[in-house]
């Protein structure tokens, strides 16, 4: 599951991603590099997307920084960019907080890294060679600015566990290698499951396990509209027009159940994963980022 790689104009098939969304000193920089080996995938994080737009625009750092800083350019946008860019052509690991920028675009397994404040403190005083005071000052601005990003661009709770496939704590593994064992297992498993982007199916005929975006526009707040893009429908086995229903569940124990009708995608939400709510659904208690079941109507 992933963005669209198309070939000549004949064929096309999907490029996969896998995102290591870490706290600073989790260790997503040394088990990004040991998926790399195993997946002969290639890492991108924040830093190097950004050397990447210093290249491309002839710019300096320094310049770059201030364009910032003056609200002239928007970093986080251009870094998510030129990273979305290659996500179109290649598979990719993407990590660290850059990885953050991506929690509701479609990805193959999304893999949070959480480690003890002490311990992420230390890793990164000896990864950086400084001092233990400059250590936990780097990481309580980085923890800041990571979920910063995650709201911002993805209105989304960093923390919230049920955006990730699944949480780590890279603590209470011995090695770094023994970690990404376990991720390319998971990668191997998702990948056996079928649909686009975030959205997948279950052990039950007729439904997807999917995210929701944004809300669709308030002209069509009167109506329990459902937008479904083109595989997704195809997957359920619906049209525009067919009867689905939307539910919530935590631990299979079912909180939300509301019927809606199905309307095509716009264009531009074509293979995004994702799948949008009228206003007048959104307000019987779904939001954005939540994931939910859709299955056929009987």
């Amino acid at each position: 599951m992933g963005t669209f790689i198309c070939r000549a104009t004949i064929t096309c098939e999907l490029a996969k991603a896998v995102l290591l969304a870490a706290d600073l000193g989790a260790g997503a920089t040394e088990i990004g590099e040991e998926l790399a080996k195993r997946l002969n995938y290639e890492v991108w994080n924040y830093e190097q997307a950004i050397k990447t737009i210093v290249v491309s625009s002839e710019r300096s750092m320094a310049e770059i920084s201030e364009e910032a800083s003056s609200g002239e350019i928007d970093v986080n946008q251009m870094v998510a960019s030129v990273i979305r860019d290659r996500m179109s052509s290649q598979n990719v690991i993407i990590e660290g907080r850059a990885a953050f920028l991506f929690l509701l675009e479609p990805a193959t397994l999304k893999v949070r890294l959480i480690a003890p404040y002490e311990i992420r403190v230390l890793h990164v005083a000896d990864f950086r060679h400084i001092s233990r005071s400059d250590a936990e000052e780097a990481v309580k601005a980085d923890d800041e600015a990571r979920r910063s990003v995650a709201q911002r661009e993805s209105r989304v709770n960093a923390d919230d566990p049920t955006i990730y496939d699944v949480t780590i704590n890279t603590a209470a593994w011995s090695a770094w290698d023994k970690i990404a064992d376990i991720i390319v297992e998971l990668f191997k498993e998702k990948e056996k499951t079928t649909g686009l982007g975030l959205a997948e199916t279950t052990s039950k005929a007729n439904e997807i396990r999917v995210i929701i975006g944004a809300p669709l526009g308030p002209e069509i707040n009167g109506s329990n509209l459902i937008a479904l893009d083109s595989l997704q429908r195809n997957t359920l086995g619906v049209e525009a027009g067919d009867e689905v229903y939307v539910e919530t569940s935590t631990w299979g124990i079912i909180r939300i159940s509301k019927k809606a009708v199905v309307a095509s995608a716009k264009h531009e939400d074509e293979g995004k994963g994702y799948v949008r709510l009228s206003q007048k659904l959104m307000q019987e208690g779904f939001y954005k980022g939540q994931r939910v079941s859709v299955r056929k109507s009987e």
